[in-house]
């Protein structure tokens, strides 16, 4: 029996506690408990800090729109290459040819004033701020999807890649014109030392607009509606031409586009694509009062282009035609929303009256039949200097007013019928 009893006081002390030992079980405990506690507290300031951080640079993003208040772009580095405008170089759709004014939708836009500052707005126009402001000078600008974007001015190409916040010294290639069908290749027309204004070679990027190429014949305008499918046009012998390309430029086909009535020189082209049609502008230097102009139409399946409009004053595709015609004598801007719908600003600086100052020529029919409705009259009057279109029906048109030599800038909601400030 003693025995058995001393095997159980030999198991008792073996699992059994050292005195203390249970409070001090109980002290550790407690200890994990609270040291739990700390790390768990730890972690939530942690995520409160990379929460209140994220909101942070959601804000300054959302005010990104702000000027710049930078006196000229910001250079690369020196001796380093301009990094890539967005990794990968992906499609985002071809913007439209530069201009003074664009629109990605119906509440982001920018636009450039006299002064050559870049200028953006956020709320559809209602209000502008400058993003930049300096020697650059501006002279148009385009914008790829709202983030990244590019403008040319007397020093080349600059950048930006967060919707204007920042514009970055890109390329000092002089260009009177680009459009970027994708974040890496673009078009544009060399603005070269010798030639006549807007006269120049064609000019392609593939690296974002770092560096430029030469890669066709010489003219005034250009676009592009893929990366293979472009259009082209300059002045030419017999008047003017119109280029295509279908294989992104390596070679280009020539249609005359000739003027009877006209002079066979000094003719300027404007070309605008839409889907597989090209819209074509020919003016020619002026004269007393008047530009002479005319505008034709090409499709993909066409084998020349088809006069459509000109001006009631020299009817410089000829007379007795079935061709409609305008009655303001100075043409302004065009732009194409596609190979069907097309706007097409005109205006007449000394008319009085009634007589619209400036209008909207609008066509949805490929140019079969045109109207054109007061954009502003005779007692407000204003040069247009660009126009901006989302559809057939939102539109932005830019404008000078003489007297207060102030920019104006109207909206429509309607295809160009009635306008309004916004």
């Amino acid at each position: 029996m003693s025995d058995f009893q001393d095997l159980l006081e030999q198991e008792r002390r073996k699992h059994s506690m050292r005195d203390g030992s249970i409070e001090g079980l109980e002290r550790r405990r407690n200890r994990k408990r609270r040291d739990g506690q700390i790390l768990a507290g730890v972690l939530a300031l942690l995520i409160a800090s990379a929460g209140i951080g994220g909101g942070l640079w959601a804000l300054r993003s959302s005010t990104s729109l702000k000027p710049a208040n930078s006196p000229s772009p910001t250079p690369c580095p020196p001796g380093a290459p301009c990094p890539s405008p967005t990794p990968g170089g992906l499609p985002a759709g071809p913007s439209p040819v530069s201009g003074p004014i664009q629109f990605v939708d119906e509440d982001r836009g920018w636009m450039v004033d006299p002064d050559g500052q870049i200028l953006a707005t956020t709320d559809g126009g209602q209000t502008w701020e400058v993003q930049l402001s300096g020697p650059s000078n501006i002279k148009a600008v385009d914008i790829l999807d709202g983030q990244l974007g590019w403008a040319v001015g007397d020093s080349g190409v600059i950048e930006t890649s967060d919707g204007g916040a920042h514009w970055v010294t890109w390329s000092n290639q002089a260009l009177s014109s680009i459009q970027f069908i994708t974040s890496k290749t673009g078009w544009g027309v060399e603005a070269a030392e010798g030639h006549p204004e807007g006269l120049g070679s064609i000019m392609r990027s593939d690296d974002g607009g770092v560096t430029w190429s030469r890669s066709g014949p010489e003219v005034n305008s250009v676009c592009f509606t893929g990366e293979d499918s472009g259009w082209a046009a300059g002045p030419h012998e017999a008047g003017a031409a119109l280029f295509r390309t279908q294989d992104a430029g390596a070679n280009w086909t020539e249609i005359p586009i000739p003027i009877p009535d006209g002079d066979s020189t000094g003719w300027t082209a404007t070309v605008r694509c839409g889907g597989d049609t090209a819209w074509v502008l020919v003016t020619d230097g002026g004269g007393a009062g008047h530009i002479a102009y005319a505008m034709l139409r090409m499709a993909g399946a066409d084998s020349q282009a088809r006069p459509i409009l000109q001006d009631s004053y020299t009817h410089p595709l000829g007379q007795g035609r079935d061709i409609q015609e305008s009655s303001n004598p100075y043409p302004g801007p065009l732009t194409a929303i596609d190979g069907q719908v097309s706007r097409f600003m005109t205006w007449c600086p000394a008319c009085g009256g009634d007589m619209p100052f400036v209008s909207l020529e609008r066509t949805d029919d490929g140019g079969a039949t045109w109207t054109d409705p007061t954009v502003v009259d005779s007692n407000q009057p204003g040069e247009p200097l660009g126009i901006s279109f989302l559809d057939p029906d939102h539109g932005w048109a830019l404008l000078r007013d003489l007297p207060k030599n102030a920019l104006v800038v109207l909206r429509t909601s309607d295809g160009g019928q009635t306008w309004e400030r916004p």
